[in-house]
């Protein structure tokens, strides 16, 4: 209807003007290098995370076909307090365990919420032949570094702890997500195989920010064309996210700086042709390969941040199906037998993913 669509503008105009008046500095301040929000600055935060979820996850003008699922919802007591996560399980499958894949939305670590995820996380669970996790983590200025990140990993323990009753085989276990959440994948990589608490056999980065140590004004920037997300708006993320600037070299917080990347689990890594982040993610998925890891690595031109959520349509259904593709590899195997019905027939090259170089 025509007053739902003017709505749907509205309240996305809102939504970008106070979102760009939140990144001034009147947003936050600095004592001893460490940024600390103002008021103002969580004013603005909390006044855009109560627009998103009216606008919505994904545009409807790419045409995902929503999959019937039957689902789950389920609290989960972390070290930072309740958590919740939403089971998709495929509608066809039977009472057996099935494999897991782990979904963490995005949202510069500061916005976001797991239902924007939803058409995802339907689509993989009937074509990749697995139950999707969808989960919460908690959100900067209120929980800053490393929250996400511990109360994420506090998931994947719980989910292993409760398989059985589940009915999840946790040890075909996969993680991924875009932005911030491509960025909780690659971190929880790195923790696991620390604490070895669990075995995770792939993640999935999709336009993850990798490096909160490098500047935003040296990273991938187009002066002449205007960028979905800007380098200033990402130091707003990170002035939130990590205010102490002795963090953003942490490995946990900027996953492109770890030292090793020997024996972390196969990856797909995607980017966008004109995402402020995509060097990182290229460097990412080069690093990894070059440590012996197995990684896709795939850039989608005419392409920015959030493409799967708002277009180009060809490149977003593209995109989803490669990962379910991959995801369904990982889990099954490359001989598996789980029918997987496409959103339109896939191209070849998507099926035969640029290398990495």
């Amino acid at each position: 209807m025509l007053w739902m669509a003017v709505f749907a503008g509205v309240s996305v105009l809102c939504a970008a003007c106070l979102l760009a008046a939140g990144m001034t500095r009147r947003s936050w301040v600095f004592e001893n290098d460490v940024a600390r929000v103002t008021r103002m600055g969580r004013v603005r935060v909390a006044s855009v995370r109560a627009i998103i979820p009216l606008i919505g996850g994904v545009s409807r003008s790419i045409g995902y076909k929503s999959h019937p699922v039957r689902i789950s919802h389920h609290p989960v007591m972390t070290g930072l307090g309740r958590a919740c996560v939403t089971l998709y399980r495929p509608s066809g499958a039977d009472a057996g365990t099935l494999p897991v894949y782990v979904n963490f939305h995005g949202g510069g670590f500061i916005l976001g919420f797991p239902k924007q995820d939803d058409i995802f996380c339907r689509h993989i669970a009937n074509h990749a032949g697995c139950v999707v996790v969808n989960a919460d983590y908690a959100l900067a200025p209120d929980h800053p570094f490393p929250a996400a990140i511990l109360q994420s990993y506090d998931v994947l323990k719980w989910l292993v702890s409760r398989s059985s009753d589940l009915g999840l085989d946790t040890s075909r276990l996969a993680v991924g997500g875009s932005s911030a959440g491509g960025a909780i994948a690659a971190a929880l990589c790195l923790l696991s195989r620390e604490r070895a608490d669990f075995n995770i056999r792939m993640h999935v980065v999709v336009h993850g920010c990798l490096d909160f140590a490098q500047s935003f004004e040296d990273k991938h920037i187009l002066p002449a064309r205007r960028q979905f997300l800007s380098a200033r708006d990402w130091a707003f993320c990170k002035n939130l996210y990590l205010p102490d600037a002795r963090d953003r070299n942490m490995p946990l917080a900027s996953p492109l700086l770890a030292k090793d990347f020997r024996g972390l689990p196969r990856a797909l890594v995607i980017t966008a042709e004109y995402d402020v982040l995509k060097a990182e993610g290229r460097s990412y998925a080069e690093r990894l390969r070059a440590a012996g890891v197995g990684v896709v690595y795939r850039d989608f031109p005419n392409s920015d941040h959030g493409f799967m959520y708002f277009g180009p349509k060809s490149e977003a259904i593209e995109a989803l199906d490669l990962m379910t593709a991959e995801i369904r590899d990982a889990l099954h195997g490359p001989d598996a037998t789980v029918p997987i019905a496409r959103s339109r027939p896939l191209t070849e090259a998507a099926w035969n993913p640029q290398a990495v170089k």
